[in-house]
């Protein structure tokens, strides 16, 4: 027993050890650190490279969020807005630059989540749910990188709301995290979020030149040509839903943070991504298709620091600020 326990000692211990360490530096050291959805994701010490920037007018959430139809139907606002993770921001979304514009706003968040998995047809759906009486502005919105799927599944036939699918929650304190840690710093698998080197500052804090983003940024670099004429007429089809419900329909394209950035990145290896000229050329009239890129570009060209966050793939209430107000100038118009 005493030979089998000097044994033990020597070779199951350390490893036992060993992984307990591991277990509690990736929990008591790096995760503290892993700010953003790219500390998460990628298992980076973001905090380490990028300031906090905060939005210092807003502290609260100004507007109303609502997740049941049946308390849809009693809503009176100016506005509903509907979208993905980049419509669900709290105080640095931009219902409360929309609030701060003097327009009054309800956002629905699908039953069971925090974000809508399927915005267009959710949208599609809710539209049979109120009317110009109640909420006279509809807003749709959707990230570039799901876009062309959203539209081209849009399913008029449907009326089931779709919903946030359960997500089991992470047990930090598990091996298999700290496993996952260190299988992602060796390399030994693909890290879902993607590095570049920018060819000057666009973020504040010691990591400015670094471009982290969300590798499904790369998984589509255009709207193709055998799929336009479908594209088109689906989304036609959710802007005539809204016209025979007496509803201002406004479609926002939120860009992914490669495609706003691509241009700046040190010998950039991977395709030029068109999505949101593509989306443009199909509809070049209409002022109710609002593509965010159009809108944020030229500050990113001029330098502006911090339109997207350095360590999420989601863009700053600086973005959430100027796509609001040029939304607000386009509904005060039509008033």
């Amino acid at each position: 027993m005493k030979r089998f326990l000097i044994k033990l000692s020597y070779t199951v211990l350390p490893l036992w050890l060993f992984a307990v360490g591991l277990v509690v530096y990736v929990n008591v050291y790096a995760r503290p650190r892993m700010k953003g959805d790219f500390g998460r994701l990628g298992y980076i010490l973001t905090q380490q490279l990028y300031d906090e920037i905060s939005d210092n007018e807003v502290k609260d959430t100004l507007y109303r969020n609502v997740c049941d139809t049946s308390e849809l139907r009693k809503c009176r606002a100016d506005v509903l807005t509907i979208g993905d993770s980049f419509f669900n921001e709290s105080a640095w979304g931009y219902q409360n630059c929309l609030v701060k514009a003097g327009l009054s706003v309800v956002n629905y968040l699908t039953p069971g989540g925090t974000h809508n998995p399927e915005p267009l047809q959710l949208a599609f759906q809710l539209l049979d749910k109120t009317d110009g009486t109640h909420i006279p502005v509809v807003v749709v919105e959707s990230v570039e990188r799901d876009l062309i799927h959203r539209v081209l599944n849009l399913d008029t036939l449907c009326d089931t709301i779709p919903l946030m699918p359960v997500q089991s929650k992470r047990d930090h304190w598990s091996l298999l995290e700290a496993k996952n840690y260190v299988m992602l710093k060796t390399g030994y698998e693909d890290n879902p979020v993607k590095h570049c080197t920018l060819s000057r500052p666009m973020f504040t804090g010691k990591g400015n030149r670094d471009l982290y983003f969300y590798f499904q940024d790369l998984d589509c670099f255009g709207i193709a040509d055998s799929v336009k004429s479908q594209f088109k007429t689906n989304l036609e089809l959710l802007f005539r839903k809204a016209q025979q419900r007496n509803i201002r329909l406004f479609f926002l394209v939120c860009p992914d943070k490669y495609d706003v950035y691509q241009d700046f990145i040190v010998g950039n290896p991977y395709p030029r991504k068109t999505v949101n000229e593509d989306l443009r050329a199909l509809f070049p009239d209409r002022r109710d298709l609002i593509i965010g890129k159009e809108i944020i570009a030229p500050y990113i060209k001029n330098g502006e620091p911090d339109i997207y966050m350095g360590y999420d793939t989601h863009w700053s209430y600086k973005a959430a600020r100027l796509a609001a107000d040029t939304l607000a100038n386009l509904i005060w118009a039509d008033h």
